[in-house]
């Protein structure tokens, strides 16, 4: 993937169960800066550094979706604190999902109120989403 804008990238996976689970950054993804991506640049997850080669899919059958965001780089450690909670448990689903993306849409929202004077208001997160399928 390509991203318009510079930031730290979050990948989220919303399975065909419905479950949410973050898969990057993840617990082999020991460096901060791994998550760290350049505006237009390309971005392969897992990439050389990550610590792993690939994914494998698993149960549930069906179709998923994954949700890339892009948030600023400048976006203070304290606010990432739920997403390092999820780094450290692994590939598993998320226990608080709707609590989980409140606290994501809280400071895209700070953020953007934030940056409304500057005039960059939600320019600084970027969204993508991709639909996949798992078949037998």
């Amino acid at each position: 993937m390509t991203s318009p804008i510079p930031g730290r990238l979050l990948l989220l996976d919303v399975n065909a169960a419905g479950e949410l689970t973050q898969i990057f950054p993840n617990q082999f993804a020991t460096n901060d800066a791994i998550s760290l991506v350049q505006a237009k640049q390309p971005i392969l997850v897992p990439g050389a550094g990550y610590g792993f080669s690939g994914f494998r899919a698993v149960e549930p059958l069906g179709r998923g979706r994954l949700l890339a965001i892009v948030m600023p780089q400048s976006l203070p450690s304290e606010q990432r604190a739920h997403v390092r909670a999820e780094t450290v448990r692994g590939f598993k689903p998320v226990q608080a999902p709707i609590e989980y993306l409140d606290r994501i849409l809280q400071q895209a929202t700070l953020a953007s109120r934030d940056a409304s004077s500057s005039g960059t208001g939600m320019s600084s997160w970027g969204f993508a989403l991709s639909d996949y399928e798992i078949v037998q």
